[in-house]
């Protein structure tokens, strides 16, 4: 009879025991929750402008290359002429300067050196027979002595008409040939830089994506470096988790995991590819007088191992962490 009472008191006991085990709340793995994230590229023009047409809407797909929108700068257009008209000037004068005097420039030189001479000449002819009328006594000192002047001066004048009628007929100087040729130069640079300018008016798509967002809508001013729209690249998505240093468990870059979309249902394989500390405001302080230490905060971010084309930049990834 008492080994029976004992029997029954230890089956009694097992069954509390099992019932106990069954009840006791099984541990629940710690989840984690992360964003996603995809790259952007902020498009802005390099100069101010009012939106003269938005060729694409928010959600497009754009592909490498394709126009986006185009600016209006009357400003832009006015320089362009000024900048025109200067190389235009420039370029008669290098012209110019390149062919030489006309045909009918250098004969009236040379006619003039001719006129020159004929005067040198008649002066010469003048001279001697002041310096006979001299010798003879018929003319005074004074007089010999004007003569002789007139004659210095046409002599003087027909070698400045020689001089003038050789540099007519060399054309410019070399020296006179390189200052214009630079100055067109720096025309046709300035006519270069302002084209340059009229470039940024027309945005072209720098990679294929998706138009995320559109700031500055058509007919409004956009400032110059302000964004006006924004582009996504779906392909390239990576998912950013915060996880105290006590709960990295191993994610060191590297590691694959497998985390759960909800807006998609799915689980959905990562593989870590940066693992940084945060700063100290991110870290995890011990309560003074309480056995512990400080932790620190890791921003871990992870890249599908298959590409999903579904993935979202600001959607949840849940990671469960195992204890």
């Amino acid at each position: 009879m008492p080994l029976k009472k004992i029997a029954v008191a230890i089956a009694a006991v097992s069954l509390l025991l099992a019932l106990f085990w069954w009840l006791w709340p099984a541990p629940q793995p710690e989840l984690l929750h992360g964003d996603v994230e995809v790259r952007e590229i902020r498009l802005a023009s390099k100069i101010p402008g009012r939106i003269l047409k938005l060729h694409v809407q928010e959600g497009d797909q754009v592909q490498a290359g394709q126009l986006l929108f185009e600016l209006d700068s009357p400003e832009l257009n006015a320089k362009l002429a000024q900048a025109e008209a200067a190389e235009a000037a420039t370029k008669a004068l290098q012209d110019e300067a390149e062919a030489g005097l006309r045909s009918e420039e250098i004969e009236m030189a040379r006619l003039d050196w001719q006129r020159a001479l004929v005067q040198q000449n008649l002066y010469q002819s003048t001279l001697n027979r002041m310096r006979n009328l001299h010798e003879e006594g018929l003319v005074s000192q004074q007089q010999l002595e004007e003569t002789q002047a007139k004659w210095q001066a046409s002599v003087d004048q027909a070698s400045a008409a020689e001089a003038r009628y050789t540099m007519a007929a060399s054309g410019a100087r070399e020296e006179q040939l390189r200052a214009v040729q630079a100055q067109n130069r720096r025309a046709a640079a300035a006519v270069a830089e302002v084209e340059a300018h009229r470039q940024e008016t027309r945005m072209l798509a720098p990679v294929a994506g998706e138009v995320a967002s559109i700031v500055v809508q058509q007919g409004e001013l956009a400032p110059a470096g302000y964004p006006i729209i924004t582009l996504v690249d779906p392909t390239d998505v990576w998912v950013v988790f915060n996880i105290r240093e006590d709960k990295l468990n191993a994610l060191v870059p590297g590691t694959t995991f497998e985390a759960k979309v909800p807006a998609l249902n799915e689980t959905l394989d990562f593989r870590v590819s940066k693992l940084n500390a945060l700063p100290s405001f991110a870290s995890w302080k011990q309560v003074r007088g309480t056995p512990g230490y400080d932790l620190k905060t890791f921003q871990l971010e992870a890249r599908p191992i298959q590409p999903e084309q579904k993935l979202r930049a600001g959607m949840t990834v849940i990671l469960a962490l195992e204890d």
